[in-house]
């Protein structure tokens, strides 16, 4: 239980950048509504980041018998536990409601592997196994909402992953997907035209991979992502 209290106080933490974002947009004054502050060209942005809980599949080793039959000798069930990172990412727009992106993440996640159904009764067990996960992709935002100095953003990206365990001994490579909904909170301004200096930005995804480390079938797996942080332009 105690590993568990981190994570869920690190949930707490991004939730309620994310209701002081919406709070921000929702309470934007009248005059701002009417001028909306306008996206700079370029902006750099770091982001906290957590990706939720997802499966790594399940597996079990079976002796073969002089007869040809499967004999189970143990039961593994593998989960990737909630995993804390950072991201970094470039922002170009090149439309007034379109913006590409180039971003790149580091994970640390922990695989928790329970063993059990062993074949000579032993007591299940259970593991944990730290990884370090990579990842660079590419996205494309959609302005769909604007009020005030708030922008509401649809995104969608893919990439490529590596996971890494044992200090870099053990590395699988992979692909990413993910797609979400985010907004910039831009509070910070260049009084001369009014465009965006300095926002607060905080993103809601689900996040897919295919591949990477896992065991049994190498399926097409999901999980929830949540990531706040700021950009900046000038």
């Amino acid at each position: 239980m105690t590993a568990r209290v981190p994570m869920r106080r690190a949930w707490r933490r991004i939730a309620g950048g994310l209701g002081f974002a919406l709070a921000l947009a929702l309470t934007a004054t009248p005059a701002a509504a009417q001028r909306a502050v306008v996206e700079p060209r370029v902006a750099i942005g770091g982001s906290a980041l957590v990706m939720g809980p997802m499966s790594l599949g399940v597996a079990s080793a079976d002796y073969q018998t002089p007869r040809g039959d499967a004999l189970p000798l143990f039961h593994a069930d593998a989960r990737m536990a909630a995993s804390p990172g950072a991201e970094g990412h470039v922002t170009v727009s090149i439309a007034p409601t379109i913006a590409i992106e180039a971003a790149g993440a580091w994970l640390r996640p922990h695989v928790v592997s329970r063993i059990d159904d062993d074949f000579e009764g032993a007591a299940a067990v259970t593991s944990r196994l730290p990884l370090s996960r990579f990842t660079a992709e590419g996205a494309v935002l959609v302005a769909v909402a604007r009020r005030g100095r708030a922008v509401w953003f649809l995104r969608g990206g893919a990439g490529w992953m590596r996971e890494m365990a044992g200090w870099g001994t053990y590395a699988e490579d992979g692909a990413i997907g993910d797609l979400g909904l985010g907004v910039k909170y831009w509070w910070h301004t260049r009084a001369r035209d009014d465009t965006g200096r300095l926002a607060l930005r905080v993103d809601a995804r689900l996040a897919g991979r295919a591949g990477g480390i896992v065991i049994g079938a190498r399926t097409f797996r999901v999980a929830p992502l949540v990531a706040a942080g700021l950009d900046l332009a000038w």
